[in-house]
Formats: C-alpha cells, sequence, structure tokens
C-alpha cells in the first residue's frame, strides 16, 4: 500500500441545515467537520435586491438567444417593479424560471417584457387546495349580471379577462348552418373593443343576440344562464 499526497480544495453548497441534521444523526459529525474549514453563508435573494436585475437580464438574455431573438427588448417599467417587489422564496432558482417563462410567452420578440408569470399554473380554473380530509374544489366565483335578450343574465367573463392579460383580441366566432342542415358557413364578427371584463362580455352578449335574433331557427338553447336572477 502507497500513501499517495494529493493538494485539492473541495468547495460545496447546501440549503439544508448540516448542523442540525448531524446533531440528528443525519449527517457524518466527522465528515461536517472537515468540510467546515470555512463557512460562508450567502443571504437569500430577497435580502440581494440589487442582484436581481443583473441575474433576470441574464436569463432573459440566454433564453431570448435560444429563441433565436436577434437581441433582448428588456423589460418594461411594470415588470422591473413585479421583479424587485417579490420575495422570491424559491431564490435564483425562481428567479431564472420566471424570467425564462416570461420571456418565452412574451408574443412580441422586439417589446420589452411587460408581464412576469409567477405562477406556471396561474388560471381562473385552479383547482384549489382542499382542506384536510375534503375532496378537491373548482375555485368558483358567481358571474356578473349583464343583459342578454333584455334580461339579467349571468356572463362570465373569464374570457375578457385573458384577452386583456396576454393583450389578445376578442373575436366571437359562430357557426351557422346552412340549408342542407349538414354544412355550417363560419361567421367572424368584429372584434370586442377594450374595455373592463363586463364591458367586453356585455358587447358580446349583444353580439351574440344579433345573431341570434338574425335567425331564430339557427338556435337549440340549452343553458342556465338566467337561472336565479329572479327574472
Amino acid at each position: 500500500n502507497e500513501t499517495l499526497q494529493v493538494d485539492v480544495r473541495i468547495v460545496g453548497s447546501t440549503n439544508a441545515d448540516l448542523q442540525t441534521l448531524s446533531d440528528e444523526g443525519r449527517f457524518r459529525k466527522d465528515l461536517l467537520d472537515r468540510l467546515a474549514f470555512d463557512v460562508i453563508t450567502v443571504p437569500p435573494l430577497r435580502e440581494r435586491v440589487e442582484d436581481v436585475l443583473p441575474l433576470a437580464h441574464a436569463f432573459a438574455i440566454n433564453m431570448a438567444s435560444e429563441l433565436k431573438w436577434s437581441f433582448f427588448p428588456g423589460f418594461s417599467p411594470r415588470a422591473t417593479s413585479a421583479l424587485l417587489r417579490n420575495k422570491w422564496p424559491g431564490n435564483v432558482r425562481e428567479l431564472r424560471f420566471a424570467v425564462e417563462r416570461s420571456v418565452y410567452r412574451s408574443r412580441d420578440a422586439e417589446q420589452p417584457i411587460a408581464d412576469i408569470v409567477f405562477d406556471a399554473f396561474d388560471s381562473p380554473f385552479k383547482i384549489a387546495t382542499p382542506a384536510s380530509g375534503t375532496k378537491p374544489a373548482i375555485r368558483a366565483r358567481k358571474a356578473p349580471l349583464l343583459q342578454f335578450f333584455g334580461k339579467p343574465a349571468h356572463t362570465p367573463v373569464s374570457a375578457a379577462e385573458w384577452a386583456m392579460k396576454y393583450d389578445a383580441r376578442m373575436i366571437p366566432v359562430f357557426g351557422l348552418r346552412q340549408p342542407d342542415g349538414v354544412t355550417f358557413r363560419i361567421h367572424v364578427s368584429e372584434p370586442i373593443p377594450p374595455g373592463t371584463p363586463e364591458e367586453m362580455m356585455q358587447r358580446y352578449n349583444d353580439t351574440v343576440e344579433e345573431i341570434v335574433r338574425r335567425d331564430p331557427g339557427q338556435w337549440f338553447w340549452v343553458h342556465r344562464r338566467w337561472k336565479g336572477t329572479a327574472t
């Protein structure tokens, strides 16, 4: 047996409390002693606000390059403020994923990133976290009452909210049955003008009512929009 002399330095990192793990017998005490020649505790990202924007730009530039963009257009003032105000409980990893997700979902490669997508699962239809011992439930909210055929009717506004969130146009499209009873003609209405979700969905209701009144025989109604409106 021959002893070989080597000169090495080991640099390790962890987000675990090694001292507690050692006291609990879940991490070797002798190994901890060898690793703990010098220990540097890096503060969480929320305590290093000055690092957020440089890191965010670096991650964004890398993602823009992967997407074959000619350049990264930067972040809008609103997005910059959102990045700085977030607490980043997941630290740098969470920042990276949020930035990359936001760049990937951007619709215009030449415009600054306007929205930061912090939660990939964010949706008006997201399943609520159930209480212990209960079944999952869909988060429900009461649809506002808007006018439809002269009466107040429950009208969901999620379509308008999504159009506003992603700066997309909301365009009503209808399939109109042809005289042969088999084929359909696609009717594309004018885009709904931007406004509040309620204003946009009221305009949608007006569009549907106009189409239906032109040819009532086209439509077979099975819905519950007027239920519970006391009309």
